[in-house]
């Protein structure tokens, strides 16, 4: 199926917020739910995890439909994908920046800020869309915005 086709699925629910904390909370896969996501009540600027990979126990090779909604171990923080659905609404819904935190084997972070973070719509590929970088990853490990998708799926099989 090419990432590009209209999809015959129903549209996934967009974010709700919590009447009493009025925090956002997100719908990540089938049946998970991550609260207390962009709380108004907070000071400071608000950082939310949108991939963590820690232990490999999740496989990354998925489906376009599986990347749409999301995957993993939300609640407990490791190996999981927030779903380029709850991206593409929260960037368009708000001003975003991306923080990526790069740690290797050594324990060695290394960081990259872009300052504009948005990701298009399904009909467009999910492409992201970012500017003005600064930070210390090695200029040929940065993200190209220019590239036509942000993403490769494994194939579907109907």
């Amino acid at each position: 199926m090419d990432n590009n086709a209209e999809c015959s699925c129903p549209p996934l629910p967009y974010p709700k917020r919590n009447r009493t904390t009025r925090c956002l909370q997100l719908r990540v896969g089938l049946n998970e739910i991550l609260d207390n996501v962009f709380c108004p009540n907070d000071d400071d600027p608000q950082w939310l995890t949108i991939q963590n990979r820690e232990t490999n126990s999740i496989d990354f090779n998925r489906t376009w439909f599986e990347y749409r909604r999301g995957f993993g171990n939300v609640h407990n923080q490791t190996d999981f994908w927030i779903g380029n659905e709850n991206l593409h609404w929260l960037t368009t819904t708000y001003s975003c920046r991306l923080k990526i935190e790069l740690t290797d084997w050594y324990n060695e972070t290394r960081t990259a800020i872009y300052e504009t973070f948005r990701i298009a719509n399904p009909q467009d590929g999910y492409r992201i869309q970012i500017g003005g970088y600064h930070g210390d990853i090695e200029s040929s490990n940065k993200i190209d915005s220019k590239k036509k998708k942000m993403f490769l799926y494994k194939k579907e099989t109907i």
